[in-house]
């Protein structure tokens, strides 16, 4: 897990639209280090969710598959 100062990151652009996220203060990347099933990567999306509410903070969950 990284989490990195989003390069991009603009406080306007991340307030509404489509593509908000991109423009986020923080990006957060989770990467598994061993084969994770689908229902672990759901509960963890949940987590970071209930976590970024309990802070006020906005989450967007991204996710990309290899097939």
């Amino acid at each position: 897990m990284t989490l990195a100062l989003n390069t991009f990151r603009d406080t306007d652009k991340a307030k509404s639209g489509p593509n908000a996220w991109q423009y986020y203060t923080y990006d957060l990347d989770v990467f598994p280090v061993e084969e994770v099933d689908l229902e672990n990567q759901r509960n963890l999306a949940r987590e970071l969710i209930s976590l970024a509410e309990k802070l006020n903070g906005t989450v967007d969950i991204l996710a990309e598959f290899d097939m």
